[in-house]
C-alpha cells in the first residue's frame, strides 16, 4: 500500500475520517465554502475563521467562538508522548516531507517586499514629539556630546587619573570602563568637560550608581548588585 502520510491527499483523508464522511463528501463541502472546525466539530463558513497564511485553506483550524473561550489549563498533565520515540522509518519519513517545503522552512522575503515593508515603518513611525519616549530632543544633544573630541579626551583622561581601575569594585577589565558624571549634566551642564566631574567605574557599578526605587529598571539593577557582591566576597 502506498504510503500517504504527509500528502495532500493524505491530510485530506484523515480530515474526512476524523469528520465521519468520505473524501468526497469531504471535498464537496470544502468546494462550497465550509470549513469543520476542529475543536468543536460544526461545519463553518470561512468568514466564521481568522485567516491564517501557513495553513493550507487560508484560514485557522479553530473557529473565531472557539477561540474565545477560555482555554483548559494543561498544567501537570503529563504529555501523550512522554517516554516515547520515534521510529528511524517515522524520523526519515518526516525528513523527506519537510525538504523543499518553504511554508515549513521558511523563505526569505524579495528585495520589492523588504524595501515596501520599510517604507510603512518609515512612513508610520511615531517620530519626534508624537513618540512616547520623547523628551525635549535630550537624546540628540547627548548624542553630540559623546561623538564629540572634548568627551573623548575628557573619558580618556578620567581613566588615566584612575589608573584604568573601577573607584568602586576595582575592575580593570578592558572594554567594560565608563566614565560617570559626579554632577549630572542636566544639573550642571557647565562640567560636562571637567576632570574633577569624572569617576572611572565598570559597567555594573555604573548602573548602580544610576539606581533610582521608582524605575522600571530596578529588577536588572538589582541582579547586577547581587553579581557584583557574589564576585566581591569570592564566590
Amino acid at each position: 500500500m502506498c504510503n500517504m502520510a504527509g500528502t495532500k491527499e493524505g491530510r485530506a483523508a484523515q480530515l474526512a475520517k476524523a469528520a465521519g464522511l468520505t473524501v468526497e463528501e469531504y471535498a464537496a463541502r470544502v468546494s462550497i465554502g465550509f470549513l469543520r472546525c476542529s475543536k468543536c466539530g460544526e461545519w463553518k463558513e470561512h468568514s466564521e475563521y481568522h485567516r491564517n497564511a501557513a495553513s493550507r485553506s487560508g484560514r485557522s483550524n479553530n473557529c473565531k467562538q472557539c477561540l474565545q473561550r477560555p482555554r483548559r489549563s494543561l498544567k501537570g498533565r503529563p504529555s501523550y508522548f512522554k517516554g516515547r520515540s520515534h521510529t528511524p522509518q517515522a524520523r526519515a519519513t518526516m525528513s523527506e516531507q519537510r525538504k523543499g517545503n518553504k511554508r515549513a522552512l521558511g523563505h526569505r522575503k524579495t528585495w520589492e517586499t523588504r524595501q515596501k515593508l520599510r517604507e510603512i515603518a518609515l512612513r508610520t513611525a511615531r517620530r519626534g514629539p508624537a513618540n512616547n519616549n520623547w523628551k525635549g530632543g535630550r537624546s540628540s544633544e547627548v548624542k553630540a556630546i559623546r561623538q564629540s573630541a572634548e568627551y573623548r579626551m575628557w573619558r580618556a583622561t578620567v581613566f588615566e587619573c584612575d589608573g584604568y581601575r573601577c573607584r568602586d569594585c576595582g575592575d580593570s577589565q578592558g572594554g567594560n570602563l565608563e566614565a560617570h558624571h559626579l554632577v549630572a549634566r542636566v544639573d550642571r551642564p557647565d562640567l560636562v568637560f571637567v576632570v574633577d566631574n569624572g569617576l572611572t567605574l565598570c559597567r555594573q557599578c555604573h548602573r548602580l550608581r544610576h539606581y533610582k526605587p521608582d524605575s522600571i529598571r530596578n529588577k536588572a539593577k538589582e541582579r547586577d548588585l547581587l553579581q557584583l557582591s557574589f564576585l566581591l566576597c569570592g564566590g
